[in-house]
């Protein structure tokens, strides 16, 4: 039976090149790719849950129920968020954009839906068929795309305005958020200090003359009037370049709050929301950079409203890394962290697909009979075969997943994967980083189609698609275009593209394909063992025999000198010059011979340090099996000689490992010894001594590097040669550094991955050999150092940084010293929150030392209850504890706690004990409280003021007197100032003396009372400071009314004040400034009052309201103050302006109409459109004719220049226009004056200026035709300098062309032009044609050899396209001539051979030829 006809490969469901989640909005692309995607079943996963962790890991069917389960019971118990992360080109994009099809429920779109559907069906029945008996919503689906860098704010609202226009819904919804006046508000209070004089000069224009407090005030209480919001959009627009838009302000929280009110519920067309963005960790760290311009606290909005929402919202985060990975690479200070850091809540899955599942479910068996007969069946009798290649797949790559197993890599890989040889889908596979514009799956659609006719029978040999298979062609093209552009660093590629290029017509198949098969073993990093392993790596990627390969290598090594076998790398090297190779590892030999080798190059050479991976401190588990969340129960690694081990080293080691107190620091030492053959046994042999008196008791850990062989030494030497080669002999090499370079890096790097493997220790009785893995035997390590270690489950102090530990701790420590209310703790963040709950309340590890009504209490875990009774016994036995002692004994064993675990458990004893004791600093007295602000900072715990803490027990009844003193005289005293005092006595007395409790209730109401002054003192000092600014102002302004109103305000201060229910009394000291302001704004009145009112006018009938408003308060003060005579004037004035309104009004508005037009008009330029110029110059005439209405003299002179800016505005505006449409008959002219193909391009361009800079509506249609049919013509005209060297191509596409423009409608004749065009081309093949003969018909054939004229006779069968009838008539002529040539120099050779022959030989040749 035909391959076709038991297999084909299903390219209606693969969708080719990479795809971007908004291609969503588009309704046709985004049919396309969805009904494209693969989905894959659980039953099918192709990582393994050890590659991600244990964690969550599943199939992209399962991930598809999951969500819809979400979307149909949303329970309280449910997450509304979920985050689904996969690595990169995994195909995520694929998968965002079919679920925001699919998601968006089965009436969308019902043919995208029921394919996709399918397609999950293929993958797991049972899970598509309970997608479809439970999904039944419709949805409103969001979706991000975090490629593109924007301002979150804005691009959920764009996404949300591109999501209702495809769903069919009325944008309007979305147009109920216009901010722009309350972001006008906003806006005018923060600028108005920097940009007084902008807004004055911007009010003054629209008739507002107020300046300073009295214009912010004004503008502030009217923003919704039109020409206020007018005056600050004008100086918004100043400083920003652009007016405020509709949208201004509108934040992530409202475009959901109203998509939820407006889309979803009772009344809206959908049943929840889906906030699907893809790309998400790329906007994280896009935010994380660039906060302000990414909108970052769209994240924090968009998380409370999707938690708000109650499962009404749904958000998807498709990410490529843990949100913990993304946190450390952010500051920790930042809002950015913070909102980052919620998202970590999410329900977190891990997507298992990859290329191996991709290519099991694109793989289609249509005779599933025929495919067990013929397939299944010869791998179940070939098992041998099978778990040979298995075998060595193992010991040559990286295997894992689906990889790992023998059973597994049976069915997924061999079985299900057929016809792929295994290797074919390794390359495919670890490959993808390479190529580029080029699918894997595109490659195996071709390579399927090429087996279609090969017939399988049962019971033979099978076909497989063999690497080789694979790499040929395009493929080898993209692996070597990655080496050339840079984007691989190897030279395999380019190596054996040179050996090709230079040798290829001499080499056979089978050289070849041994040649491209090392290629495969090169890039994919084969770790072959011998030369026989890479013998057998190659057979299995050519399917050639161990004898031709043998052969192929030995021509290759021998004749061509192109391969050579590296023994210490095992494996084969392209040499692409042979002498140059040679050269050049001779060259190497004598860079390895120069440098001398010292073990303190393994201690100071950071490079060859490197590669011991010693640099990151070795973690253990320990920390996790006690709970303790700490990075420092992990080992620091050392690596020196044994030569430089001694007391003097073991000696620094303990130091560092007293001071290691940090929570971040590593309490253990781990300490690499690395001898040889040349080391002095004496060195060796003493360090068991020092081991002995050095780490017993402590987390030092001594083991050896025994590079006894010295084959550690020569890697060190072998790579040194290569980094310290100069750049000068680097470039003469440059074919063959990297290479090299690359082969040293990786045998240094596994020849200390080999010592360190051995596991030798040191201990006081020798050298020995552990058996138990590393962090095993470390963690051990720990636990006998550290027996009553207590939990510290604090989730900050495990990260790189721990500034935001630290600040939390220290806000949690505060807390606790202040003895916080319950309600207190309940409303703290939620992380803030968290930590406390996990450190001190419940939780496996917490040390419950907190009830349920968050009180103090006596701690109930078993570890920390141990510790702290020890240190309680102390205090109680010696009556004081001093805190630096105790820290110093609580770092060290058995205990081991850190700086931060250590002070809590004493600030918990501190203030468990504090009825009975006091603390002290320095001699100075301490409350608890008071002590606490002095020890917990905002950011850290100041630990040098901690250790010269000293817990001592006191005796109380002295302290109760001074507290009952100090409350009686509270009671007795109504002074204000005298009270004042007395709280500051009181303060300091609660910093040095804890309160008694018996007296908690006379402290109490003491406190109401001096509370109560507080704010009587703060109610003084604002009301003076308010009247001092009145009055400061009035002063510096020369403004007489803020004069009035500070005499009035001052009038108004009384000798006593009331709060909350008790009376003050002021003092002649607190009551003599506002006499003094009473006094000074009288005598400024008397002296300025009479020259001040008749300046008092109304400016602009906009005016009027408020100016009469003010003039008649104005007349009201003055009658209360006294002023009659003045008060009279005043009112006269009024009734004055109030007769001249209605003129006012109309030049006003006239004047108000041309400063706007002439501010719009400023930027107006000579690319503005035709359009705009149009309806500014008719506005322009308008208001010319209308100032021709009123006599000149009613004017100002400032009015009146003005008008005349005007009429030059309108007279540039015509110029402009004239122009422009100038410019438009110009390129009509010029259409008929083409030169060339150059000249209609520029054409082309002239009209697409044009039309971006706007054209009147009657003439776009024609220019857009015309540049759409000049576009075209020259995409033609390309195609002829595009096109092979083919003549008869050529006069197809001419005809073809010739025909398609003679009926065209457009007003262009372009039939010269594509002559023009035909004629070039022809001329160049004519001068091809015109090199070929000269090559192969101009020569003197009688004398070339037999060979040249065979070589000919090959050589000129291939005739190009671009060769005339005359010259193929010419070349059939001379073709006769060299076949009569040939026979002629065959028979006169047999001839001469036969004249060679003697008699003999001649007798025996006539009888051969008469027997045949």
């Amino acid at each position: 039976m035909r391959f076709d006809e038991i297999l084909s490969f299903r390219s209606d469901l693969y969708f080719e090149g990479a795809v971007q989640a908004d291609w969503f909005y588009n309704p046709s692309q985004s049919k396309k790719v969805s009904e494209s995607f693969v989905f894959h079943g659980p039953q099918n996963h192709a990582v393994t849950t050890e590659e991600v962790g244990y964690r969550n890991l599943i199939d992209t069917a399962s991930f598809a129920q999951k969500i819809v389960e979400k979307l149909e019971d949303s329970g309280e118990h449910d997450n509304p968020f979920t985050l689904a992360i996969a690595g990169y080109g995994t195909g995520k994009s694929h998968l965002a954009v079919t679920l925001s099809e699919f998601l968006s429920g089965p009436s969308f779109h019902p043919d995208v839906y029921h394919s996709i559907l399918a397609n999950i069906k293929k993958a797991d029945p049972g899970i598509g068929r309970e997608i479809q008996n439970s999904f039944t919503s419709k949805n409103l689906v969001l979706t991000l795309n975090g490629v593109n860098d924007f301002d979150l704010h804005y691009e959920l609202l764009r996404t949300a305005q591109k999501a209702l226009k495809l769903y069919g819904e009325s944008e309007e919804i979305i147009q109920q958020l216009d901010r722009a006046h309350e972001t006008a508000r906003i806006f005018l209070g923060n600028s108005f200090a920097n940009m007084q004089t902008a807004y004055e000069a911007c009010a003054h224009k629209r008739g507002v003359v107020l300046q300073g407090a009295d214009l912010q005030k004004y503008l502030d209480n009217t923003i919704s009037d039109d020409d206020t919001y007018e005056i600050v959009n004008e100086v918004y627009h100043s400083i920003n370049g652009h007016y405020i838009r509709w949208d201004e302000g509108v934040s992530a929280k409202q475009i959901l709050q109203i998509l939820l009110n407006e889309c979803c519920g009772n009344y809206g067309s959908f049943d929840k929301i889906i906030i699907l963005f893809d790309e998400f960790g790329r906007f994280l760290e896009y935010a994380s950079a660039n906060p302000g311009r990414a909108g970052d606290s769209a994240l924090q909005q968009i998380f409370e409203a999707v938690q708000n929402a109650e499962g009404d919202i749904q958000f998807i985060g498709f990410i490529q890394a843990d949100i913990k990975a993304y946190l450390q690479r952010v500051d920790k200070s930042s809002n950015i962290s913070r909102y980052i850091d919620r998202f970590d809540a999410s329900d977190k899955v891990y997507l298992s697909s990859n290329l191996e599942t991709i290519f099991a479910n694109l793989i289609e068996v249509k005779n599933s009979a025929m495919f067990q007969s013929c397939i299944a069946n010869y791998f179940s009798t070939h098992q041998t075969e099978i778990q040979d290649i298995y075998q060595c797949l193992q010991r040559w790559l990286p295997m894992k997943g689906v990889w790992k197993l023998l059973p597994t890599f049976e069915k997924n890989i061999i079985l299900e994967l057929y016809p792929l040889h295994p290797i074919s889908t390794y390359l495919l596979t670890s490959l993808t980083d390479w190529l580029q514009n080029r699918s894997s799956l595109t490659l195996l659609n071709e390579k399927f189609h090429s087996m279609s006719a090969q017939e399988i029978e049962s019971g033979k040999t099978i076909p497989w698609i063999r690497p080789i298979d694979l790499i040929s062609g395009n493929f080898f093209v993209e692996l070597l275009n990655a080496e050339e552009q840079g984007r691989q660093r190897s030279q395999i590629c380019i190596l054996y593209n040179a050996i090709l290029t230079r040798y290829n017509s001499k080499l056979s198949k089978n050289e070849r394909n041994v040649l491209l098969a090392n290629v495969i073993l090169r890039i994919c990093h084969f770790a072959t063992e011998s030369r026989d392993d890479a013998l057998k790596a190659i057979a299995f990627c050519t399917a050639l025999s161990r004898t031709e390969i043998v052969e192929a290598i030995s021509t290759l090594e021998n004749e061509y000198a192109v391969l050579e076998y590296d023994a210490r790398a095992n494996c084969f090297d392209f040499i692409a010059d042979a002498v140059g190779a040679n050269e050049f590892r001779r060259f190497v030999q004598q860079k390895i011979r120069e440098i001398p080798f010292s073990s303190a190059i393994l201690e100071r050479n950071e490079a060859v340090r490197s590669f011991a991976k010693i640099d990151e401190p070795f973690v253990t588990p320990f920390g996790e099996m006690h709970g303790i969340q700490t990075s420092e129960w992990a080992f620091q690694q050392q690596l020196l000689s044994a030569e430089q081990l001694n007391s003097t080293a073991f000696e620094l080691y303990v130091d560092r490992w007293r001071k290691s107190t940090a929570p971040e620091q590593p309490k253990g030492l781990l300490v690499w010894v690395y001898f040889n053959k040349d080391t002095e046994s004496k060195k060796i042999e003493a360090i068991p001594q020092l081991v002995k008196k050095y780490c017993s008791n402590r987390p030092i850990v001594v083991l050896a590097l025994n590079d006894a062989d010295g084959a550690l030494q020569n890697a060190v030497v072998s790579y040194l040669a290569y980094i310290q080669m100069d750049d000068a002999s680097r470039q003469r090499y440059v074919r063959f550094y990297e290479d090299g370079l690359k082969k040293a890096s990786d045998i240094l790097e596994n020849q200390f991955d080999l010592l360190k493997r051995e596991r030798q220790l040191f201990t006081p009785v020798g050298l020995e050999r552990t058996s138990l893995r590393m962090a095993k035997y470390l963690s051990d390590i720990f636990e006998t150092t550290y027996p009553l270690v207590v939990p510290f489950d604090f989730e900050n102090f495990g990260k790189k940084s721990v500034t935001k530990g630290r600040k939390l701790f220290s806000s949690i420590a505060r807390m606790i010293a202040a003895n916080e209310s319950e309600q207190f703790f309940k409303v703290q963040s939620g992380e803030l929150k968290s930590r406390f709950d996990s450190l001190l309340r419940y939780g496996e590890y917490a040390w419950k030392t907190v009830s349920q009504d968050y009180t103090l209490v006596y701690p109930q875990n078993q570890s920390v209850a141990r510790v702290y009774q020890i240190l309680e016994n102390q205090l109680h036995e010696q009556r004081y504890l001093d805190f630096g002692e105790t820290l110093e004994v609580l770092y060290k064993p058995p205990y081991g706690l850190n700086q931060y675990s250590a002070v809590l458990l004493l600030l918990i004893l501190a203030i468990n004990e504090g009825y009975h004791t006091k603390l002290s600093v320095s001699a100075q007295k301490y409350t608890v409280s008071s002590w606490s602000i002095q020890v917990f900072g905002e950011t850290k715990v100041e630990l040098k003021t901690f250790a010269l803490t000293k817990l001592s027990v006191i005796d109380i009844a002295e302290t109760t007197q001074k507290y009952v003193s100090l409350f009686k005289r509270v009671e007795d005293v109504s002074d204000l100032e005298i009270l004042l005092s007395l709280k500051c006595e009181l303060d300091d007395l609660q910093q040095s003396e804890e309160l008694p409790k018996e007296l908690e209730m006379q402290y109490k109401l003491a406190s109401i009372k001096l509370t109560a002054a507080t704010m009587a003192e703060s109610a003084y000092d604002k009301k003076l400071g308010e009247l001092q600014t009145i009055y400061n102002t009035a002063l510096e302004n020369k403004n007489l009314g803020s004069f009035i109103t500070a005499y009035q305000n001052a009038s108004l201060m009384t000798s006593v004040i009331s709060m909350n229910g008790f009376t003050f009394a002021f003092s002649n000291l607190q009551i003599q400034p506002f006499k003094e302001i009473q006094t000074k704004s009288k005598n400024y009145l008397d002296t300025n009052l009479s020259e001040w009112l008749p300046t008092q006018r109304c400016q602009a009938v906009a005016e009027m309201d408020r100016y009469e408003h003010r003039m008649k308060k104005l007349i009201r003060s003055l009658e209360e103050m006294g002023y009659v005579s003045e008060a009279r004037t005043a009112r006269g004035i009024l009734e004055k302006e109030l007769e001249s309104s209605a003129k006012i009004q109309r030049r006003t508005k006239l004047v108000s109409e041309t400063t706007t037009f002439l501010e719009h008009t400023d930027n107006i330029r000579t690319t503005s459109s035709l359009q705009t110029l149009d309806e500014f110059q008719s506005l322009g005439k308008k208001l010319i004719a209308e100032y021709a209405q009123y006599p000149a003299e009613e004017f100002t002179l400032q009015q009146k220049k003005l008008f005349k800016t005007l009429a030059g505005k309108v007279s540039d505006i015509s110029n402009i226009m004239a122009s422009r449409k100038k410019e438009m008959d110009e390129i009509w002219n010029d259409l008929y004056d083409l030169e060339s193909l150059s000249d209609l391009k520029t054409i082309g361009n002239r009209i697409g200026a044009l039309l971006n800079a706007g054209v009147p509506a009657n003439d776009r249609d024609d220019f857009e035709s015309l540049r759409n049919f000049i576009d075209g013509f020259c995409t033609d005209a390309d195609l002829f300098y595009r096109m092979d060297d083919d003549r008869h191509l050529l006069q197809e596409t001419y005809d073809q062309y010739c025909k398609k423009y003679e009926t065209s409608d457009a007003d262009v004749d372009v039939k010269p032009l594509l002559d023009k065009i035909y004629s070039t081309r022809v001329n160049q093949l004519n001068n091809l044609d015109k090199q070929w003969k000269k090559k192969y018909l101009e020569q003197n054939f009688p004398r070339l050899t037999v060979e040249q004229l065979k070589n000919w006779k090959e050589e000129v069968v291939r005739m190009p396209g671009y060769l005339t009838s005359e010259t193929i008539a010419q070349i059939e002529s001379t073709a006769a001539t060299v076949n009569a040539l040939l026979i002629r120099k065959k028979v006169d050779y047999i001839v001469s051979l036969i004249n060679d022959l003697n008699a003999e030989e001649r007798k025996e040749l006539l009888k051969s030829l008469s027997q045949n």
